[in-house]
């Protein structure tokens, strides 16, 4: 269950030619950020069941060649008396027209390695079909399907939907850091706001955006049959301001501590 928590957690979680992709228009708006959360649990949980707190550090960066995003977690899991760490570190490089993905993923609980895994993915096109391959504990190749897309394209995805006034769509998404490898991802675009106005949000405070919502739905007998969704709130140039993650029977809710704005790359010079 606790190796399901990381990969979970380590997922909240976000091109093209100049030509005809629809996308182009929304990847030029993204605000490159390096963001820390702090995680807590909702509510009280009772005494001596399993509560989880710690933060996230997630880095977003735009080259001229690709979308990367680096996270760092480290979280504390307490049980009564008993308390355990876990350490994760996350990194993925997605090329602008969604077509190729390399990630890495590594957890640690405690002072024991649970999870090292290398990802390759190549698609014959931004919504495939193509094939992956992941070096782990053991070598896996799958193929993808038509209609499998890969992170970075489904976050543009989300936020081209937002910007169009659509209120749902639903793609199939790989993540590649689970069992199930890939997952269908139900968007809800719940309501157009402004971000909170909390200090940690510097110049980010009460920016446009949208409160929207990602049930992930996985496929038979992977994950155990487990729900999972999550609530963001997303800023027209594609900065998560907050979040709140729902997983088995945990309600973890992240802050900010700091967003900093890192520097847009010249693709044009």
């Amino acid at each position: 269950m606790r190796r399901s928590i990381g990969a979970a957690l380590i997922l909240t979680g976000v091109v093209v030619p100049a030509h005809a992709d629809p996308l182009d228009s929304v990847l030029q708006r993204i605000q490159p950020t390096r963001a820390v959360f702090l995680l807590r649990q909702a509510g009280d949980p009772p005494a001596g069941a399993l509560t989880i707190s710690g933060r996230f550090t997630i880095e977003k960066r735009i080259t001229c060649r690709e979308i990367a995003n680096t996270v760092l977690m480290e979280l504390r899991m307490t049980a009564g008396a008993q308390s355990e760490s876990m350490h994760g570190e996350y990194q993925d490089a997605e090329t602008r027209n969604g077509r190729t993905l390399r990630l890495s993923n590594r957890v640690v609980m405690g002072d024991r390695e649970m999870i090292r895994e290398a990802v390759e993915v190549t698609l014959e096109s931004r919504e495939g079909p193509g094939g992956a391959r992941i070096s782990g504990a053991k070598i896996e190749a799958l193929k993808l399907e038509a209609g499998t897309v890969l992170p970075g394209t489904h976050f543009l995805s989300t936020l081209a939907a937002a910007l169009e006034g659509t209120r749902y769509f639903e793609q199939r998404v790989f993540i590649g850091t689970s069992e199930a490898r890939t997952v269908s991802k139900r968007v809800t675009i719940l309501a157009r706001g402004r971000a909170a106005t909390a200090a940690g949000l510097g110049e980010f405070a009460d920016k446009p955006g949208w409160s929207i919502r990602t049930e992930r739905v996985w496929p038979s007998g992977a994950m155990s049959g487990q729900a999972q969704s999550d609530d963001v709130f997303l800023t027209e140039d594609g900065v998560t301001t907050y979040f709140t993650l729902r997983f088995m029977a945990f309600e973890l809710i992240g802050t900010p501590i700091s967003i900093e704005k890192l520097p847009k790359t010249d693709c044009l010079g």
